[in-house]
């Protein structure tokens, strides 16, 4: 079993791409159901959902290679609030 202090370096790395990728589908996704999506050109818009289209499934990819770390140290390592940690839990046992 890893221990807090034994999390490879790429893995903590893998943590914080998922984080940001996350953080940046989230944005995305939010501005393809807003109002502006609207104002903007046709083949932009289909441009903006490819995109968010592939970002979930780098997501998906990240998803996958952290549910093979051990998890009790991933949660003990990220700077996470309890209630993202566990809606990130929910969110790997889809996988």
């Amino acid at each position: 079993m890893m221990t807090p202090d034994s999390l490879e370096a790429y893995q903590l790395r893998v943590l914080n791409e998922r984080s940001s990728l996350a953080d940046k589908l989230t944005g995305l996704n939010d501005f393809l159901v807003g109002p502006i999506i609207h104002t903007i050109d046709e083949d932009e818009q289909k441009r903006l959902f490819k995109q968010a289209k592939v970002m979930k499934e780098y997501l998906d990819i990240l998803d996958e290679r952290i549910k093979h770390f051990d998890k009790v140290t991933l949660f003990q390592k990220m700077r996470l609030s309890m209630e993202d940690k566990i809606a990130l839990m929910k969110e790997l046992q889809t996988i």
